[in-house]
């Protein structure tokens, strides 16, 4: 199958959600010893990974997951500032082509600026390196569901108007719930 087409891309994606769907609860609040939960996106991340590639494991999909590739030095991806180091990307490594999904994942609790600024990355992989999909993940729950929403709405505000199309965000919301995914235009997807 054509690591390019959109029906890979789809298999890939569902295979991420699959695989956040796997996180068990103690990976995804962590106690602390004097008795306060909280959100730790390093802890989210490994388990991440590790249910990541379970997945495309058990599926046999022929790529590869990186996390935190910094991508200094790297011949062809230029920034003005610094050099992006993704959370993961998924790819044929020593090929542009073979670019399939980069991803970033952000607490509930992380600020706007900071999910827009990952944005701007993502669409930055997307449309100048060859990636098929960009993908944020927000993980966690407030007290009001309609925060959240409120935040994507704020992040999207900009998102639209900088065309970042192939950029889709997922909410994790918590452990065992319900996995929501949004595209460039803030419609929910099933």
């Amino acid at each position: 199958m054509d690591i390019k087409s959109n029906e890979f891309i789809e298999r890939c994606t569902q295979y991420l959600i699959k695989a956040m769907e796997n996180i068990d609860s103690k990976y995804f609040m962590i106690q602390h010893a004097g008795g306060d939960f909280r959100y730790l996106e390093r802890i989210y991340c490994y388990e991440l990974y590790h249910q990541y590639r379970n997945e495309l494991s058990r599926h046999e999909m022929n790529l590869v997951l990186y996390g935190e590739v910094d991508k200094s030095g790297h011949p062809t991806i230029r920034w003005r500032k610094g050099q992006p180091k993704p959370d993961f990307i998924l790819h044929d490594p020593g090929s542009m082509e073979g670019n399939c999904l980069v991803i970033e994942v952000k607490r509930i609790d992380s600020s706007i600026d900071g999910m827009r600024e990952d944005l701007k990355k993502l669409s930055k992989f997307v449309v100048n390196y060859g990636y098929s999909r960009g993908v944020l993940i927000i993980f966690g729950s407030e007290e009001n569901d309609e925060g959240i929403i409120d935040k994507i709405r704020g992040v999207r505000k900009r998102w639209i108007r900088n065309r970042y199309s192939n950029v889709m965000i997922i909410w994790h919301k918590s452990a065992g719930r319900e996995i929501k995914k949004y595209n460039s235009w803030f419609k929910k997807n099933p």
